[in-house]
């Protein structure tokens, strides 16, 4: 029993023996492998760190950055050429629909009329002179006591006109020439009016008027001239002592006839002068269409109310007559 225990212990002890040598040889073998595990795949923290295939590898992000620039460089380049040929193409269809054409010059409208553009050449209109005698009843430096004066003119039944610009200058009457003004000035003396002769002649003048399209002469302004003076004539005249009042207006339609020519011509130039003459113009054209309306009015009644009241238009003719020839030689 003695040698079995002995033989069962010595047993007991060799397996214990090689069950403690395997043990101790095992945390050497990994402890052999950790390191040979550490050799081959060094730490993240290793500054000797090379892993070809690692975010962290600096040549590895370096060819990244370079990769990218160059996708960015290639992006902006393609971008580049596409915006030019599609400049180019866009020119191109452009001049091919728009530009002129060397080919045949039939078109879809080749059988219709041809217009040509007419270059219209600018006109030289003469304005005559006029020569009046205006009957003056006052002057004035200030305007504000020029039309007190009118005023009591009016108040009075005197047919008055007040220039526009100073000296501020109060007109009673207007004749064609000295003679007729003192017929008429007498009649003012009778009713206790003292008037001065102030002769009006306006130098004559040519103006320019562009874009005429038919021959503007100066018929129609010779005409409104005769007509002006036919009319103060006669309004002059029925004041002269044994005149036939009533047979001082009549006339034979030709009064009619030279102002239609008159206005013609007035509508005629009115759209091609300055803007600074337009007023003055329409002022003269307003005068006489006032003067051809007191005519009418004293053909069915005339009177010296009617009459003064004729003069009285037509002085604002002579006055707006006078200012254009001066905007003219302006």
């Amino acid at each position: 029993m003695a040698d079995i225990k002995i033989v069962m212990k010595t047993k007991n002890q060799l397996k214990e023996s090689h069950n403690g040598n395997s043990q101790e040889k095992k945390p050497k073998l990994a402890a052999s492998k950790k390191a040979i595990s550490k050799e081959k795949r060094p730490s993240h923290d290793s500054p000797n760190r090379i892993e070809w295939g690692a975010e962290s590898n600096p040549f590895h992000q370096k060819k990244n950055q370079a990769s990218r620039k160059t996708a960015f460089k290639q992006l902006m380049l393609s971008i580049i050429g596409a915006l030019l040929i599609g400049t180019i193409m866009g020119f191109s269809v452009l001049k091919l629909f728009f530009s002129d054409r060397t080919g045949s010059s039939v078109t879809i409208d080749t059988h219709l009329p041809q217009t040509t553009t007419k270059q219209i050449a600018s006109k030289n209109i003469v304005w005559p002179s006029l020569n009046a005698v205006l009957l003056q009843a006052g002057s004035f430096s200030e305007k504000e006591g020029a039309e007190k004066m009118l005023q009591i003119y009016k108040q009075k039944g005197v047919q008055a006109v007040m220039s526009k610009q100073a000296p501020y200058r109060i007109y009673l009457g207007i004749a064609p020439d000295r003679e007729q003004a003192l017929l008429l000035s007498n009649s003012y003396q009778a009713k206790g009016i003292q008037v001065y002769m102030k002769t009006l002649n306006t130098p004559s003048k040519q103006m320019e008027v562009p874009h005429i399209d038919t021959e503007l002469n100066t018929e129609g302004i010779k005409n409104g001239l005769e007509l002006f003076h036919q009319l103060s004539t006669a309004s002059t005249s029925f004041f002269k002592p044994g005149t036939n009042q009533r047979e001082t207006f009549t006339h034979d339609g030709e009064w009619n006839k030279m102002h239609q020519s008159f206005l013609t011509t007035m509508n005629q130039m009115k759209p091609n002068i300055s803007s600074n003459m337009k007023p003055l113009l329409e002022e003269m054209i307003r005068a006489f269409d006032q003067v051809m309306l007191d005519v009418k009015e004293a053909q069915k009644k005339p009177s010296a109310e009617m009459t003064a009241k004729l003069q009285e238009s037509l002085i604002y003719y002579a006055l707006s007559y006078e200012s254009l020839i001066n905007q003219i030689h302006n």
